[in-house]
């Protein structure tokens, strides 16, 4: 899963706006990049807690809608990046 995130980041059009701080960087370097790391960390942490909620639904879907007002602030409304399934 956190593999799949790391690829979306690297094939996103928008990587330079969403990403500034990894623009200049290759590939190789982005999976070593202390900054992408903090953030997959960050990310799955959020995942496990999504996770620990599904037995409260409305818990859930506020944790939820709290990321995307997060993103949706900074600019960032990369549809690839609020897929699920």
């Amino acid at each position: 899963f956190i593999i799949a995130h790391v690829q979306t980041v690297q094939q996103s059009p928008r990587r330079e706006a969403d990403f500034s701080s990894l623009t200049h960087m290759s590939d190789e370097e982005i999976l070593q990049s202390p900054v992408l790391r903090a953030h997959m960390l960050v990310f799955g942490n959020t995942v496990n807690t999504w996770i620990q909620q599904l037995d409260d639904i409305e818990t859930l879907i506020a944790l939820i809608q709290k990321l995307a007002d997060s993103h949706v602030i900074r600019g960032i409304k990369n549809p690839q990046f609020f897929k699920v399934g």
